[in-house]
């Protein structure tokens, strides 16, 4: 029997237009060939624990409301679910062409190995078709063996952001089979403002670090630097204004905060030679911004409780919608 396939939308209730549930409905035959539930709610990882216990297909496709899918996507997403040495496969979430400037700024940031290392794979088509991990992969576009979810028991409701991050190590670490598909992409766009993306990178900080105390792995070892970063600026700063350091030593503080304010710099005029100017040269002072960003949001979820403040706050109550139930091969 051929795999069978359900696709799952998160909105909030309010949510008119649903951008991803239009793309999809806009390519041939789509509509009458997938299962499609839309899940209103103001708890995302709750809305799709729920949404996956009402699904009847083999795999499931998460996909954010905001992600635009292509037919060349849709084909690949197929050919997938065909494979027997699969679990889990995800792909990047690219910035449309016809993004403003600011948004196509916070993209090259997004896609900067300085500012994201290797988690830049997200937001940029990098290398080839290969087994990967957590670190590779992003939940706006990811599919995934429906019994394997249920095994492991779905989400964990108390993370936002970061739900999907622990799932997925948690799956790796029991030998599920992990792949990164840099075809197989959906579009985004960026945050539209400097604020919004900047709370944005901040939510990504701290619900690393409830994810560190609450599922620890290795792999959240390499985005503890942010936090070591920020706590090291803000010692260099009271030791500078209030250290009884002389000042022939003193500037020796600020070396690393100076390595990375270049580096910076010089990734912004790299950035030049393959996009446009004023993108390319804003997206360097950002990746420092981003740094700290991160970095305190790490460190205040190190501090904070046990759930994610909008794992705590928001209501649970979950709307689900079947668009289609009719199940044949992509």
């Amino acid at each position: 029997m051929e795999p069978s396939l359900s696709v799952v939308i998160v909105v909030p209730p309010e949510a008119q237009e649903i951008p991803s549930l239009s793309s999809l409905q806009c390519l041939e035959g789509v509509s009458q060939m997938i299962e499609i539930i839309v899940a209103r709610g103001r708890m995302p990882s709750v809305q799709r624990n729920l949404a996956v216990a009402r699904a009847t297909g083999d795999w499931i496709w998460f996909l954010d409301n905001d992600s635009l899918v292509s037919l060349s996507t849709w084909q690949a997403v197929g050919a997938w679910i065909q494979r027997e040495d699969v679990d889990v496969i995800g792909g990047p979430n690219l910035c449309p062409s016809d993004a403003p400037w600011l948004q196509r700024a916070f993209s090259l940031v997004m896609s900067s190995r300085l500012a994201f290392g290797p988690s830049r794979a997200r937001y940029l088509r990098v290398g080839a078709e290969r087994l990967s991990s957590e670190k590779e992969l992003i939940l706006c576009h990811l599919l995934m063996r429906r019994t394997l979810f249920l095994e492991h028991e779905g989400f964990d409701e108390g993370l936002y952001p970061n739900e999907e991050n622990a799932l997925l190590e948690k799956i790796s670490s029991h030998g599920g089979r992990l792949w990164y598909d840099p075809e197989c992409s959906v579009e985004r766009y960026p945050r539209r403002h400097l604020s919004g993306f900047m709370k944005m990178i901040f939510r990504y900080g701290r619900g690393r670090a409830q994810q560190f105390k609450h599922h620890p792995g290795k792999g959240s070892l390499l985005n503890m630097l942010p936090g070591l970063f920020s706590l090291y600026l803000w010692l260099s700063l009271f030791l500078t204004l209030w250290g009884n350091l002389h000042a022939n030593h003193l500037w020796m503080l600020w070396i690393p905060a100076a390595g990375v304010a270049v580096a910076s710099l010089l990734e912004g005029l790299l950035h030049v030679r393959q996009h446009p100017l004023l993108p390319a040269l804003i997206s360097g002072p950002l990746i420092p911004l981003c740094h700290l960003a991160y970095g305190h949001g790490f460190l205040l979820g190190m501090l904070g409780h046990r759930d994610a403040p909008e794992a705590r706050n928001r209501c649970k109550h979950v709307d689900l919608e079947v668009i289609t139930s009719t199940h044949k091969k992509p």
